[in-house]
């Protein structure tokens, strides 16, 4: 079976950002790419290939003559990533699944509904999904004339957790979406070559939004 997956992702918006090229973004995964139907079996599973957008927190717009601020970060444009996910049963109605390039794991359950291969047109159903996920990056400047030698160290780690409904139009098609939360916690350590000590920062970025998909089995 090969399926062909597009998905839509609309009203994510960003609050409760607290203290602690060249930039520093973080950033934070929007659509989800997850049906609320199980595998159906143990071992049973998919993999998918995906472009998902994000939503991109600049802490410094040039960390060479600018330190992450996370009190006063900037919202920018959403970005995008291609990703890969694997998904695997691990009972009839639980499925964990792995996602790269940023590696997050995953689980789902289905609490309602047929699951996929049981599905037929009308059917109804409904998932809980969580994931964590975590990534760090290191950058060093060696300075010049005007500006010290700079360095910063950033790592993120995310959880995550979304509500998903869907409704099959037929045998082959289904419509699924739903609201999801993402929080991203951030350490930064920030170190200037003009003699003073390290920063260390930490803060969190919630991120909320709704998405909408549609998926389309093709029997080969």
């Amino acid at each position: 079976m090969r399926k062909l997956v597009c998905t839509r992702s609309w009203v994510p918006f960003l609050v409760g950002i607290f203290a602690s090229s060249c930039a520093v973004t973080a950033k934070l995964p929007m659509n989800r790419f997850e049906s609320p139907e199980a595998s159906g079996k143990a071992f049973g599973g998919e993999v998918q290939l995906a472009y998902q957008g994000r939503n991109e927190v600049e802490l410094t717009p040039a960390y060479e003559t600018r330190a992450p601020n996370l009190n006063d970060p900037s919202v920018q444009k959403p970005g995008h990533r291609v990703i890969s996910q694997t998904s695997v049963g691990l009972m009839e109605r639980m499925e964990i699944s792995l996602t790269l390039l940023q590696p997050r794991l995953g689980l789902k359950y289905q609490f309602l509904g047929d699951t996929r291969p049981k599905a037929s047109k009308g059917n109804f159903s409904m998932a809980l999904s969580a994931g964590a996920a975590g990534s760090s990056e290191k950058e060093y400047s060696a300075g010049t004339s005007v500006t010290p030698a700079t360095s910063y160290e950033l790592e993120e780690t995310f959880v995550d957790g979304a509500l998903i409904l869907g409704w099959r139009l037929g045998t082959d098609a289904l419509l699924y979406g739903g609201p999801f939360w993402v929080s991203d916690y951030l350490k930064t350590i920030y170190t200037s070559g003009t003699g003073t000590p390290a920063v260390n920062s930490s803060g969190r970025i919630d991120s909320y939004g709704m998405n909408f998909g549609v998926q389309a089995h093709v029997e080969e």
